[in-house]
């Protein structure tokens, strides 16, 4: 009875709502006569909401402050304050007529867009500053009007106070100028600064209190804006306001159709439908995820490519100029033409060349200096220069000197290549915004052939003492080895330090590459001698650790993309899991496939190998399962199921667990001996991507795509809070990859990738980051800690693998 009650009652509240809707529209109604509704639960209509009366009181009396300061410093900021003005006008209207409807994103019927005269008024704005700036006395008063405004779009935010906050700061640039610039002219200019804050912050304030997850709905049915008197932010009488506009005459008879007419019983249906609300709702499969499926990937990146490459314009083509003016030689527009000369006859002489493509262009004699601008795919050759080459705005530049050159200046260029005389060797280069620069050089007496040698495009910098130090990123990733021969090591930040050797490798910094893809996995062997690596390319490489890091063997026979690799206990075999749904099992001396489980049905994401008692595998898989393999036998011996994709597994040998990470943010520990799980661990915020079991089997470490580490107590008698530490630093990026972690052999360190091109390295009692190693050129997917000396594994999309020498510790 009760239900009944309550579904009746729901009923006629649906029905209530409905016929008040279509009363607006000039609907009529199945009642003959308006409800009687009692005189005390009558609603004013008319008076504001109480919504919009905190928000007058939160702004109006700044109002009046920043209107009138900028009126007294007046022209272009003292327009721009009127747009200021009636933006918070239109703000107030909006906030009252959401206080009278319902939310039109939920509403069953469609309601027209009234944000759209706010959005109007912000770009208007814009416009004015974009129009004005430019010539007017205050550029940096209307950049930061125009900055700031962008606060008013909070309307359509659930977060809308950080983001007020966001637009403030973004202001913030430009109003740090106007308090240096203008202060020693006019004070005022700091008080229209402070003004302007304190206006917006008091907006923030008021949605912070008032709005916290987004903007209220219906807290006054049926309340309908009143245009707001001026008075309220100019300050004036309110007596002399003029008195609202009439109301607009009423809308024409809405003529009822049968085809439009409202089904109230499959409205009702829909109410009612409860969970099954979600049934239409498809199923996102491994294929359609860009993480698994490469291919998906690149073919959704070239659809959208097709569409969003804008038409060439069409351009006016404008005639080939050779013009000598007294002084400067101007060659313009040359296309497609390599017999272009300039004879040079006395050294004062210049060259400027702009927007030629595909051309050559010869200079004979010796002039004062040579600038390329706008040009494309073009050669200069010359003899000598009094001062500099000069290139900007370029493309594909070729240069050869045939005497001397005191200084190359490359600015704004993708592709520079230089070529240098013997007398030219000396010459400075000045670069920035600029990429694929190379110097190619006749750096030996004897020999004619020219030497290549790139100019850096990527730099480190660091403090040290009360200075910034900068190195180059080519000594990061080619010349770390010389650097260390001479006793230096380079450490995170890129700061050079004094220090001896603490591993056997050949350098403190090795480079191993051969792969064809990005690496996801990599991972050294329990006794040290060796590594192993894999990726997109569905091959394995195995390489030697010391001396030279040869690549000894490579596996092949996975289809796919190889997600993980680990060693057995003794070094003896590797396992891998593929996206092509299977487990294999690789004989390290040989280097054959022994084994080839095929009990998932869908992609691999993650294995490991037990380190205690016979050796077992188990593997994570986008099936929803997590299962057990014997070495010696042919089928699963266990198999662990779950509603959601698992992204990460691993053994726990003291407890004869294994534990599981997934795509539903939590980590389940199974007991293999009674097949159930003996308790979840819960604080991550998205995917789990790894995890790994410390050495002395008491914590665990899982790696999360909510950009944290956590440290977990796996211990069998432990408190029901397992949690101990959050490790913070790294960062999970758009590609989404299952990036691993892992400890160090006392179990006091602990490492990880991050998709920000950096390798980390923690301090597990401090929770602090002792390296933070730069080298890769993309996400760096996989590190890993060697079991015996002080080297640090990375890999990466770059293809690349480094093995990095460092200096902790307790090791």
């Amino acid at each position: 009875m009760d239900s009944l009650s309550a579904l009746v009652a729901r009923f006629e509240k649906a029905v209530v709502q409905m016929e008040t809707l279509l009363q607006k529209n000039g609907v009529p109604t199945l009642l003959t006569a308006p409800p009687v509704v009692p005189k005390t639960d009558a609603v004013e209509i008319d008076s504001p909401p109480k919504l919009v009366i905190l928000f007058d009181e939160a702004v109006d009396g700044k109002m009046f402050l920043f209107v009138k300061i900028s009126n007294e410093l007046g022209g272009d900021v003292g327009e721009a304050a009127v747009l200021i003005n009636s933006l918070f006008n239109i703000n107030r209207e909006v906030l009252w007529t959401a206080c009278g409807i319902d939310n039109p994103s939920t509403s069953p019927l469609k309601i027209p867009d009234f944000f759209n005269k706010l959005f109007s008024k912000i770009g208007e704005l814009a416009a004015f500053s974009t129009n004005r700036r430019r010539d007017s006395k205050f550029p940096n008063h209307l950049r930061a009007l125009e900055d700031v405004a962008m606060a008013f779009s909070w309307i359509g935010c659930d977060q809308p106070a950080p983001l007020i906050t966001e637009y403030i700061n973004a202001a913030v640039f430009y109003t740090d100028r106007i308090r240096k610039e203008e202060k020693i002219k006019d004070d005022r200019h700091v008080e229209w600064v402070d003004a302007l804050k304190s206006l917006f912050i008091a907006l923030r304030d008021y949605v912070k209190e008032h709005h916290t997850t987004g903007m209220r709905w219906n807290t006054h049915p049926g309340a309908k804006p009143i245009q707001k008197s001026p008075t309220l932010t100019t300050g004036n009488d309110s007596s002399s306001a003029t008195p609202p506009p009439p109301p607009p005459p009423p809308p024409a008879p809405f003529q009822f159709n049968a085809t439009e007419e409202i089904k109230i019983s499959d409205l009702m249906k829909e109410l009612n439908a409860g969970d099954k609300a979600t049934s239409r709702l498809k199923r996102v499969t491994p294929e359609m995820q860009n993480h698994k499926n490469r291919a998906l990937r690149s073919s959704e990146f070239k659809k959208k490519s097709l569409h969003t490459v804008p038409k060439e314009k069409s351009t006016v083509r404008k005639d080939p100029v050779i013009h000598f003016d007294g002084k400067v030689w101007k060659v313009e527009h040359q296309k497609k033409n390599e017999s272009v000369v300039v004879e040079v006859k006395e050294t004062k002489e210049s060259i400027y060349v702009f927007g030629c493509t595909h051309s050559m262009i010869k200079v004979s004699g010796k002039a004062n200096g040579i600038t390329l601008d706008g040009c494309d795919n073009v050669v200069v050759l010359f003899e000598s220069l009094v001062s500099q080459f000069e290139v900007i705005n370029s493309r594909n530049i070729k240069v050869q000197a045939l005497g001397s050159l005191p200084t190359v200046s490359i600015q704004k260029t993708d592709g520079c290549h230089v070529y240098l005389s013997r007398e030219a060797r000396s010459a400075q280069f000045v670069t920035s915004k600029s990429s694929e620069m190379n110097v190619f050089a006749l750096l030996d007496e004897s020999d004619n052939d020219y030497t290549e040698l790139p100019i850096p495009e990527q730099y480190t910098t660091s403090i040290v003492g009360k200075t910034l130090k900068t190195f180059e990123m080519v000594d990061v990733l080619m010349n770390r080895q010389l650097i260390s021969s001479q006793g230096s090591h380079l450490m995170a930040g890129g700061q050079l330090q004094e220090q001896t050797r603490t591993s056997s490798l050949m350098a403190p910094t090795m480079v191993l590459q051969g792969h064809g893809g990005e690496i996801y996995s990599s991972r050294f062997s329990p006794d040290g001698l060796f590594l192993a690596s894999a990726g997109y390319d569905q091959q394995i490489f195995l390489w030697n650790v010391y001396e030279n890091c040869d690549n000894f063997a490579v596996l092949k026979g996975h289809k796919g993309a190889v997600m993980d690799v680990k060693f057995s206990a003794d070094s003896t075999r590797l396992v891998s899991g593929s996206v092509d749904k299977t487990v294999r099992v690789w004989d390290m001396e040989t280097g054959a496939c022994i084994r080839n489980f095929k009990s998932h049905t869908d992609f691999v994401n993650a294995v490991d190998v037990n380190r205690r008692g016979p050796e077992m595998i188990c593997s994570a898989s986008d099936d929803g399962t997590a299962m057990v393999h014997d070495f010696r036998s042919k089928e699963a011996v266990k198999k662990f199921g779950s509603k959601y994709q698992q992204t990460a597994v691993t053994f726990n040998d003291p407890s004869d667990d294994v534990i599981c990470g997934g795509i539903d943010n939590q980590i389940k520990v199974w007991d293999m001996r009674r097949d159930d799980i003996k308790y979840v661990l819960s604080g991550h915020r998205d995917t789990v991507t790894s995890l790994s079991v410390s050495h002395n089997g008491n914590f665990l470490l899982s790696n999360s795509m909510d950009c944290s580490l956590m440290t977990w107590d796996v211990r069998p008698f432990v408190p029901a809070q397992r949690f101990i530490n959050k490790y913070q630093g790294l960062v999970h990026n758009f590609e989404k990859n299952l990036l691993k972690c892992g400890w160090s052999p006392s179990d006091k360190y602990i490492t990880a990738g991050s998709s920000d091109r950096f390798a980390y390295v923690w301090n597990v009692s401090t929770r602090a980051p002792v390296y933070k190693l730069p080298g890769h050129l993309g996400s760096v997917n996989c590190t890993d800690l060697h079991p015996t000396q002080q080297i640090l594994l990375s890999a990466g999309s770059d293809k690349t693998v480094f093995l990095g020498e460092l200096d902790l510790d307790d090791y």
